[in-house]
């Protein structure tokens, strides 16, 4: 009995872990009610092999307003943030492992010494997590990064978190699932510069949301 009553317990935090409060409490639960689906970002670079002082661009755009895999509306009215980690690529068989993509930090407290950040439409909260800009009709982001040492590297693209005011539910109600991304996923656009497949010595189908790139002195 008292270890079905700690699963109980476990299961309800993560439950509750799972769910987006803008009450205090939450009295109802509703199901998730959008899954925006995949997009594109692009990654630019002008030759496969860069040098010290070549300039990668980061652009990304999205629809205000825009149309779920389950064709209903969705107004993204109050912004995104995209998550794009780029560090050291370690010839390791540790770089296929999952976790290793996550708790790696190698460059990230020590960025400026690594790239030059330009920014072109939207802002950076910290070296990874980018902030877009409304221009128009469109959510925009578009960064430069200006290479500044020799090495083997690769970026990880997706999203932060999409803001919509019309997920804020009244009190007592929560919405569970995805409720930071809406089941969004960031992928790059497929690029003859990708270097991925080289530095990991498989098919670039199998990360199609990592980009790998090379510089040289």
């Amino acid at each position: 009995m008292k270890t079905e009553i700690i699963a109980l317990l476990i299961i309800t935090a993560l439950t509750l872990n799972s769910c987006l409060i803008f009450g205090d409490d939450c009295d109802t639960y509703v199901p998730q009610k959008w899954n925006i689906g995949e997009y594109e970002a692009e990654l630019l670079t002008q030759k496969p092999i860069l040098k010290v002082g070549d300039t990668l661009i980061l652009k990304f755009s999205l629809a205000k307003i825009l149309v779920d895999t389950a064709g209903q509306q969705i107004n993204v009215d109050e912004g995104l943030q995209i998550f794009n980690k780029i560090t050291t690529h370690i010839d390791s068989n540790e770089t296929v492992n999952n976790d290793f993509f996550a708790t790696d930090t190698t460059i990230f407290n020590v960025f400026n010494q690594y790239f030059d950040i330009n920014l072109i439409k939207g802002d950076t909260i910290n070296p990874y997590v980018l902030e877009s800009e409304l221009i128009g009709d469109y959510w925009e982001v578009e960064i430069q990064y200006i290479a500044k040492k020799p090495g083997q590297y690769w970026a990880k693209i997706d999203f932060q978190e999409i803001f919509t005011s019309e997920a804020k539910l009244e009190d007592g109600l929560c919405m569970l699932g995805d409720t930071q991304k809406f089941g969004g996923k960031l992928v790059w656009k497929k690029s003859t510069n990708n270097q991925i497949a080289l530095l990991f010595q498989e098919e670039e189908e199998n990360y199609p949301d990592y980009f790998g790139f090379i510089v040289e002195e």
